[in-house]
């Protein structure tokens, strides 16, 4: 059922020990019932041993959903941290050579990795298959914003990486800026890369898919933020 959360928070109802008592009215749709309810938020840490009655049943639970119980296949969704040895650092379906044993155990828990629970390999029942998505918790995962911030920077790294490659295989060396301006071209315009069929440009887009993936083959720097603040610094 889809429930519509109201919450009133009064600052004035605070008591001498910082907490706020807020006031709750959850709606459920489909029977049109609506339950009140007092939440008391305070601005304190709690060791397990000294967390309040009221909270320990929430406490508990939310630290079963973090164990997990072992079983199935870990989702996008999940926050469990329980751990597994390295069986899945190879591939042995696609050929024995890639076989690898298993790392960890009792005698050796040591290196281990989050618990995954993919279906095992049909060679070898010790090995788990590989994925090509790595598991991690929800509570640890980058949100979408973090996430597109990250590629971009990674995609930054390796265009700065390529351009001694560029520089060393397709720049003349006798070349040079014609006048100071134009390195504001590197940042404004981009600059054309003339990647020819063969060599160099069967290489290129697999180090870079955005240049295969493009009409033209463009290489646009991001301005430096001292260049930002004064292009004649």
């Amino acid at each position: 059922a889809k429930k519509k959360n109201n919450v009133q928070v009064n600052r004035h109802a605070a008591d001498a020990a910082g907490s706020i008592k807020a006031a709750v009215t959850t709606t459920t749709t489909e029977k049109s019932t609506s339950v009140k309810a007092v939440v008391t938020i305070q601005p304190t840490s709690y060791l397990p041993s000294q967390t309040p009655s009221g909270l320990k049943k929430y406490r508990e639970k939310d630290l079963a959903l973090l164990r997990g119980d072992g079983k199935g296949e870990r989702k996008k969704s999940d926050r469990i941290y329980d751990y597994d040895v390295y069986n899945d650092l190879g591939d042995p379906d696609s050929s024995q050579d890639l076989a690898r044993p298993v790392l960890g155990g009792k005698d050796h828990p040591y290196p281990r990795r989050c618990r995954t629970g993919r279906p095992r390999t049909k060679k070898d029942p010790l090995s788990e298959s590989r994925s090509s998505s790595v598991y991690v918790p929800r509570d640890e995962a980058f949100a979408e914003v973090k996430n597109l911030t990250f590629s971009a920077k990674t995609v930054y790294s390796v265009f700065h990486a390529l351009v001694p490659i560029l520089q060393g295989a397709i720049v003349d060396k006798d070349s040079a800026f014609p006048f100071f301006t134009a390195i504001d071209s590197l940042f404004n315009e981009g600059i054309h890369i003339p990647v020819p069929k063969g060599g160099l440009g069967t290489i290129l887009p697999r180090l870079v898919k955005a240049l295969a993936d493009t009409e033209n083959n463009l290489l646009q720097f991001e301005t430096p933020q001292l260049v930002d603040s004064n292009n004649l610094s």
